[in-house]
């Protein structure tokens, strides 16, 4: 849950002061064959080279980008893996497209973070708000109940996990493991 929350913040494509902007990153990519041969598809160098792929071929259909269906219109679950997979996934997501998203979006997820932290040392008062604002973000990004709300701290302890081993993989190793391979960042 958390993960789609920061992935969209960080982007920058939604907020409070921020005009919608398209979007495109997922399993999920629906474009026209003769634009997408036009543009060079997964074979154009920023595409081709990128571990991210499903982000660099979006910002290549970046202008001209119109939403088909609505908001239900199709569900998904990104690692089918279990536990693992999403692990790494999101390992290798962050170790390579945090240092690409601005300071701004940073400072706002880190914000954010420090917020949702805070019932851990206020207690009882905060919880309550905490998921009451996680409950309603979580819900334009995805299909999430209330119980993933009232989890949430969960949710966050996993995602500090995570963001933990991706900065180190970043920094320190510089290589991240994906689908029983290592792959240099």
């Amino acid at each position: 849950m958390l993960f789609n929350v920061v992935s969209v913040m960080a982007s920058r494509c939604r907020g409070l002061w921020v005009a919608r902007r398209p979007l495109a990153f997922g399993p999920l990519i629906v474009c026209d064959a003769a634009a997408y041969r036009a543009l060079g598809g997964h074979g154009h160098e920023s595409v081709r080279g990128s571990i991210i792929e499903d982000v660099a071929l979006g910002k290549l259909f970046e202008r001209g980008v119109v939403n088909v269906g609505s908001k239900n219109s199709v569900t998904f679950r990104m690692y089918d893996t279990g536990l693992r997979g999403v692990f790494e996934g999101f390992v290798k997501n962050f170790a390579s497209a945090g240092l690409n998203s601005s300071v701004i979006a940073l400072v706002g997820v880190v914000t954010w973070f420090v917020f949702l932290c805070s019932p851990l040392v206020v207690g009882v008062v905060m919880y309550p708000i905490c998921v009451a604002q996680v409950y309603l973000v979580s819900r334009v990004v995805g299909r999430f109940t209330i119980v993933d709300a009232l989890i949430y701290p969960v949710h966050l302890a996993f995602f500090v996990a995570v963001l933990c081993v991706s900065v180190w993989r970043r920094f320190v190793l510089r290589t991240v493991s994906w689908k029983d391979r290592s792959v240099r960042i």
